[in-house]
């Protein structure tokens, strides 16, 4: 909870910039720990009786809005909105016309002046005709190609300099600014690029100093440059207030106020999940905008996405995953032409980013709702931005290929050649013979996103009924090649189509939308209704469906894990596909489905037969191999019942590990473990995951394990 950290319209600006730091620590928070994340809410300067009451709603009321400004007049929420993109072309190496274009007077200083960012903005600016350029950076004339970088602007006109000046330094950065005006050139206008993102690592990893050193990185030379330029006659030199509130310290140089450009980023604008420190300062900085903006100080924040040559976007495997979840690189020519342009019109804040929004929203949604991108034109209704709606109604698009028409040599060859292409696609290569079609997906880079999208893009073109988890059960390009020719030849020519029989009027489809509009209870009624009605099996003789483990990673260590699905849909071995990436290499996993939730599968009748099939299972896969059972959430109950019937027939389990499992006996709210499986259903990667089988069967253990 904050109060004056964020801004609703121009009568209502910030007045407290440091406290905006807490809106991009949350935005992180929120997809690091999804479940345990409540929200973020702004207060106003006077918390009055019509604000307490819109406080109160803030608090209590359902729909997604995870972030909420309280105000007398009302309750306020935050959307990304389209920007006015009306002008020239954004092609690589466009320049904007000049009436469009930012082109300074002046000695303009950039920070981080050597770094990639800074070079780009000053070969940018030499282009376009400013003549004087301070490239100030901590290194100064000894960072690498800071002789090369002179040249180049020679070439272009511009007069450079080079300067060694830590901007966190305010003292430092004071007498920079102070040289350059006694020197009769003052500095009229600030490109602030400085700033370190950090290592990725969760905030609970990331001691204190780590934390303020990324901070200090991008806010201290900010709130230095606030200070050095505040709203204030030209000849004040005894400074003057700065963003917090409070008095700026006493620098001895106050010039005016020149324009100032703040390089921020996407994390302070949606969070980023493992840079909670860079989402903090990043968010400080869009704040910092708004604040000056509102003392009339020309100032503009743009948030930019990764960038193709410098940062994550540098790194070729934080490059692909990015790629693979819908944030592509910034190419920097049109990126700078976008913020050269939103400088020029006098904007306060930009987002510049190059997204795929459908699987961009598929992996920022994954665990929760975000309404923030609920008003972009293409997104409006979408459940993954706003309260989920039932989809599924139409039937899955017509195969381009008649696989099951095809001869048998050749629809192999084809199913093959499909498997490679779409798997390439999804991991970002650039020809599918750059794929090893015999490597695991996993090795591969695949993770229960990816497989939604594989096992989607399969069906679609290929009519037949798949699941997710098909990537996982035929674990490489060739198996599952394999296994799509072996479906196929039991199929009637042009009779496939239906990929998975989920019409709109289906129990899942039904289940969510009771979910979606405030009626879970009635949704659960439905599912165990359903599960009722389904054959099930009173003997583990009887059971006919898949119950050999799935192998998700392989190495040296001698106790294998053997891992326990949740009993909630969407429950599989692809729940421990991250978890098995981390551990290949070093020891076995396997993951264990569970009796019910595979297509056709007979559902158990008594919660201990489905405890003995699976005890069963493991007990003839491993023999007297060590081994260690590891459940997730409710599968934690299941691992360790698994593991006491084992235990009583003489075995001799080495470990249960339950991963996020409360225990019956813990005081946790129903409404708490309502919202947890509400939650869920309108989860858009999980209803994908979804069967109408899934959604059922989790109707059928509810009773199974009730109490």
């Amino acid at each position: 909870m904050t109060r004056g950290a964020v801004s609703t319209g121009p009568d209502d600006p910030v007045t407290c910039v440091d406290q905006a730091m807490l809106w991009g620590l949350g935005r992180a928070l929120a997809l690091e720990r999804p479940r345990g994340w409540g929200g973020l809410v702004d207060l106003p300067a006077e918390l009055d009786d019509p604000a307490l009451s819109w406080l109160g709603a803030a608090l209590t009321t359902p729909g997604g809005e995870d972030q909420a400004a309280v105000r007398t007049a009302g309750l306020l929420v935050p959307r990304l909105v389209p920007a006015d993109t009306a002008g020239p072309a954004d092609t690589a190496g466009s320049e904007p016309r000049a009436a469009e274009a930012w082109s300074p007077a002046g000695t303009v200083l950039i920070t981080g002046g050597t770094g990639a960012l800074g070079a780009h903005t000053a070969r940018r600016l030499a282009r376009r005709g400013v003549r004087r350029l301070v490239l100030a950076s901590r290194r100064g004339a000894d960072a690498p190609g800071a002789g090369r970088l002179l040249a180049g602007l020679a070439g272009l006109g511009a007069e450079a300099a080079l300067a060694a000046c830590n901007v966190a330094d305010p003292e430092r950065f004071a007498a920079l600014l102070r040289e350059l005006a006694e020197a009769g050139t003052p500095v009229t206008a600030v490109v602030h690029t400085a700033g370190v993102s950090g290592r990725s690592a969760p905030l609970a990893d990331v001691d204190l100093a780590e934390f303020a050193d990324i901070v200090a990185g991008k806010v201290a030379g900010a709130a230095a440059l606030d200070a050095l330029f505040p709203a204030a006659p030209a000849d004040d030199r005894t400074g003057a207030p700065g963003a917090g509130g409070g008095t700026g310290p006493r620098l001895g140089y106050n010039a005016g106020a020149p324009a100032i450009v703040l390089f921020s980023s996407i994390s302070g604008v949606w969070g980023s999940g493992n840079q909670a420190a860079y989402s903090a300062a990043n968010a400080y900085l869009d704040a910092l905008a708004a604040h000056r903006r509102a003392r009339g100080l020309a100032t503009t924040a743009v948030a930019f996405g990764p960038w193709a040559d410098t940062g994550m976007g540098a790194e070729p495997e934080l490059r692909d995953y990015l790629a693979r979840r819908g944030l592509r690189p910034l190419d920097p020519e049109p990126a700078l032409t976008a913020l050269t342009r939103a400088v020029a019109a006098g904007e306060t804040a930009l987002t510049v980013v190059d997204v795929d929004w459908d699987l961009f929203l598929t992996a920022i949604t994954a665990a929760r709702p975000r309404r923030l991108f609920a008003d972009l034109p293409a997104l409006v209704g979408t459940p993954a931005v706003s309260t989920p709606a039932p989809v599924g109604g139409a039937a899955a698009p017509a195969a381009a290929t008649d696989f099951a028409a095809l001869p048998a040599a050749r629809r192999a060859a084809a199913l093959f050649e499909l498997v490679r292409t779409e798997a390439a696609a999804i991991l970002g290569h650039d020809a599918p013979d750059e794929l090893d079609p015999t490597r695991r997906f996993l090795e591969l880079g695949f993770d229960s996103l990816a497989s939604v999208q594989l096992s989607s893009r399969l069906a679609t073109a290929t009519g037949l009924a798949l699941g997710p988890p098909v990537v996982f059960e035929h674990p490489t390009v060739t198996d599952l090649a394999d296994h799509l020719d072996t479906l196929a030849s039991a199929v009637e020519p042009a009779r496939a189509g239906n990929a998975g029989g989920n019409a709109g009027g289906s129990v899942r489809d039904l289940y969510r939308r009771a979910c979606a509009i405030g009626k879970f209870n009635e949704g659960v009624e439905l599912i165990r209704a359903a599960a009722k009605l389904r054959p099930g099996f009173s003997s583990t003789r009887d059971f006919t469906g898949r119950v050999e483990p799935v192998q998700l990673a392989g190495g040296p260590a001698a106790a294998a894990l053997v891992c326990v699905p949740s009993m909630v849909a969407p429950s599989g071995p692809h729940n421990f596909a991250r978890l098995a990436l981390h551990l290949h290499g070093q020891r076995d996993v396997h993951g264990l489905t569970l009796p019910g939730f595979g297509n056709a599968d007979l559902l158990p009748a008594t919660a201990e037969l489905a405890i003995e099939l699976l005890a069963d299972v493991v007990t003839r896969r491993f023999a007297d191999a060590p081994i260690a059972r590891a459940g997730y959430s409710s599968g934690g109950w299941l691992a360790h019942a698994i593991a006491t019937r084992i235990e009583a027939l003489g075995g001799r389990p080495r470990a249960v590990v339950l991963l996020d499992t409360w225990f019956p006996g813990d005081r946790i709210a129903q409404a708490d473990i309502d919202e947890e499986l509400r939650g869920i259903a309108v989860n858009n990667q999980a209803f994908a995951l979804m069967t109408e089988a899934q959604v059922t069967t989790q109707g059928g253990y509810l009773d199974l394990f009730e109490g």
